[in-house]
């Protein structure tokens, strides 16, 4: 692993951890993945809502081991310890979404084209326009959470690997300005902060109404791993996946892939 940096985005980490609230940031220009960053940390008594963040990252990756894409200057690649309810790991990835999603819209100044907000494709892609921008990997270790949060600034559709070019977006292909890396950080750990602070077996109302708002499978065929064709309903107080079936059965899908049919 490269050495640790110790300034970022023009000033000293303290000077960023302290603006932020949080009791250490660590920064590198590349590691294999920020989530193997601070587990490592964790298990060696990092404390809570230690950040860990890298400008690149060689090993980068999402849900059930699928690589993400994470190259230098293309994104902000961050991960947060956190320390939630132990009830709560079903509904943590759903907030952190959440999180991310509102930190975007701070960062944005305004919106190009069809774009207009960020939504959330059940249960951890953040999406504008239709374009997965960015995705949310939580993992458990030691009593505690790390979760990492991947999202593509300013990498473009020729940047991006053949495979995911017709799905993946930036957020600078849809906001009027550029984007700020410290700004957006900043405003997804006060955000992450705040929302795992209170996780516990249920999404509060007010959350889950703001996910629900955001939800962008509601009312679409979809298929899904577990529990096949449908149309997704809505998502629970518990953090899964409500689909009703072609026979007019409903049942709650609580994990697997889920794809709309188009």
């Amino acid at each position: 692993m490269h050495p640790m940096l110790t300034e970022w985005e023009g000033a000293p980490l303290h000077t960023w951890a302290a603006a932020w609230g949080v009791p250490q940031l660590l920064v590198w220009d590349r590691v294999t993945s920020t989530n193997d960053v601070l587990l490592a940390c964790a298990s060696e008594g990092a404390p809570v809502h230690t950040v860990v963040i890298a400008d690149e990252q060689s090993e980068g990756r999402g849900r059930r081991g699928a690589d993400w894409f994470s190259p230098s200057q293309g994104g902000l690649w961050l991960s947060f310890l956190a320390c939630p309810g132990p009830e709560s790991a079903p509904v943590l990835p759903l907030l952190s979404g959440v999180a991310a999603a509102r930190a975007i819209e701070k960062a944005v100044s305004g919106w190009r084209g069809s774009a207009s907000r960020v939504g959330l494709k059940w249960p951890n892609d953040l999406i504008i326009a239709d374009r997965k921008v960015g995705g949310v990997l939580c993992e458990a270790v030691g009593g505690r959470v790390v979760i990492g949060i991947g999202i593509n600034v300013r990498a473009t559709v020729q940047d991006l690997p053949r495979e995911i070019a017709g799905r993946a977006g930036a957020i600078e292909e849809f906001a009027m300005t550029p984007v700020c890396h410290s700004e957006l950080a900043g405003a997804l750990v006060r955000e992450l902060a705040g929302l795992t602070e209170t996780a516990g077996r249920m999404i509060g109302v007010t959350e889950l109404a703001e996910l629900r708002d955001r939800d962008v499978l509601s009312g679409r065929r979809v298929i899904t791993e577990q529990a096949g064709e449908g149309v997704a309903i809505e998502i629970s107080p518990e953090g899964m996946l409500l689909l009703e079936r072609p026979d007019g059965s409903r049942v709650s899908v609580v994990a697997g892939s889920v794809r709309p049919i188009l």
